[in-house]
């Protein structure tokens, strides 16, 4: 049989230009689970997927440590219990970050195992993220920072090599570790984002450190809450923008959440199963500390 088509001679270039502005500005914006759920949209907007995420830390233990001390000696000055930054006390310990950042720069990896490895490179990004922040005093937030100075900015050296941001995570952490807990130790500077600990990641300590990041996370209220008579769990947008890696397998959002959660909440969870509809929490990007 003659395959029929649909006659097209008779829509307009225009309308065809206007559905594709259209899908732009729906894009742009996020907010429907059309948007999020669509293949195209993610790709253009959302972090890229990592292949083989889930397959934990492995367990190669060999090989030497990194000194982080002076690292861990500015953690405790200016972060509080509450995770929070004291950015004007790191402005008066610039010359001990921007030493432990040279020494980042100057790292042999290949020396190290694949958790100080991780832990190194946890820490780099979280160091250089405070740099950046103080190189624009006084922000409120770290949409403030100029888009070209941010995360796509080739500006920082780490284990001799000249990489952004955005590198170090997509390209080089997330393949890695091949472990989801990650994004619950990268630290961007926002309210939103996991808390900054008071101390390093070392690689003997990664995986509680891990642990402890993931629970701490899906106890605040503003990351998670739970709202049982209307069946929805809303949970941070981190989830919805780095679905891939958590949701490796096919497990499902609302199994992560359970993992993690509080007791209370893991039990309301797994009553309600399959009835939960998740809710994605707008992401609060002001600035994770103060400029006193």
């Amino acid at each position: 049989m003659r395959e029929r088509r649909p006659d097209r001679t008779h829509t307009p270039r225009s309308l065809w230009i206007t559905i594709a502005l259209a899908s732009v500005i729906v894009g742009c914006s996020s907010k429907s689970p059309w948007v999020r759920n669509n293949s195209l949209v993610r790709w253009m907007y959302y972090p890229p997927v990592v292949e083989g995420m889930g397959a934990g830390l492995g367990n190669d233990t060999r090989g030497t440590t990194f000194d982080h001390r002076e690292y861990a000696a500015l953690l405790r000055d200016i972060v509080d219990a509450n995770g929070e930054v004291d950015y004007l006390e790191a402005e008066s310990q610039r010359d001990r970050l921007d030493r432990y950042l040279d020494q980042i720069a100057k790292a042999d990896r290949r020396a190290l195992s694949r958790y100080e490895d991780v832990a190194l490179l946890l820490n780099a990004y979280n160091a250089c993220t405070i740099r950046l922040v103080l190189a624009h005093p006084g922000i409120a937030s770290v949409d403030a920072i100029p888009k070209d100075e941010r995360w796509q900015a080739k500006r920082w050296t780490i284990g001799g090599e000249r990489m952004s941001l955005d590198h170090l995570e997509h390209k080089i952490l997330r393949p890695l570790s091949t472990e989801p807990r990650i994004h619950f130790a990268i630290v961007k500077a926002a309210r939103a984002c996991p808390v900054l600990r008071p101390e390093p990641y070392v690689g003997a300590k990664l995986d509680a450190q891990l642990e402890s990041q993931a629970r701490h996370f899906f106890s605040r209220t503003d990351t998670t809450n739970l709202e049982v008579l209307d069946q929805e769990l809303h949970v941070s947008e981190l989830l919805d923008w780095y679905k891939s890696d958590f949701t490796a397998g096919g497990r499902p959002l609302r199994e992560v959440v359970r993992q993690y959660a509080p007791e209370w909440m893991a039990v309301q969870i797994g009553a309600l199963h399959r009835r939960i509809e998740i809710v994605f929490l707008p992401f609060d990007s002001s600035l994770n500390g103060r400029w006193r």
